[in-house]
């Protein structure tokens, strides 16, 4: 209800046993998985099922939506120079090109689930390691990453990394 970023006059909710199902509307793919990402931080919810439907208040053609996108690259600070390409079928976008890091393929992605009348993105930005990372500093990295989820207990997650593969176990 107090998430600016989801209408929640146009999302219905049953619980059931602490599962959530989620239904209605929303105007942008990133409403839907704001709005999931909430129900599942609620104490005592076990589940979440989320039927909520991107349905833009305007539905526009391909072309005009994929210029859209592209104006969305171009206009984040963060994703402004890096080499992606979008196209769009039917309002489901597919990217392609190269980006840098890990974080830079999501928010790249992110940055497309913003834009009104996406319905599904494709996510096929290849990352270009420009230096080889050692296991230990990527171990690292994700050990930093979880602690600071909130999400996440990161003391009962156990993290290896073997030839640049990464292995999480625990509860």
């Amino acid at each position: 209800l107090f998430d600016s970023a989801v209408n929640s006059a146009r999302i219905d909710i049953q619980v059931d046993d602490g599962i959530v199902t989620l239904s209605g509307t929303v105007a942008n793919l990133l409403a839907k998985e704001r709005a999931g990402r909430i129900a599942e931080g609620v104490r005592g919810v076990r589940a979440v099922v989320n039927r909520i439907e991107v349905a833009p208040s305007v539905e526009y053609a391909d072309e005009r939506l994929e210029n859209g996108v592209e104006a969305a690259l171009a206009a984040d600070a963060a994703t402004e120079a890096w080499e992606v390409t979008a196209t769009v079928e039917g309002g489901n976008v597919t990217l392609t090109g190269q980006v840098d890091s890990w974080q830079e393929k999501q928010l790249a992605e992110k940055v497309v689930k913003s834009v009104n009348g996406v319905r599904s993105v494709n996510n096929d930005l290849k990352i270009d390691y420009t230096t080889e990372r050692s296991d230990q500093e990527v171990r690292e990295e994700i050990e930093r990453a979880l602690e600071w989820n909130i999400f996440v207990d990161d003391a009962l997650i156990d993290v290896m990394v073997e030839e640049g593969e990464v292995k999480l176990s625990g509860t």
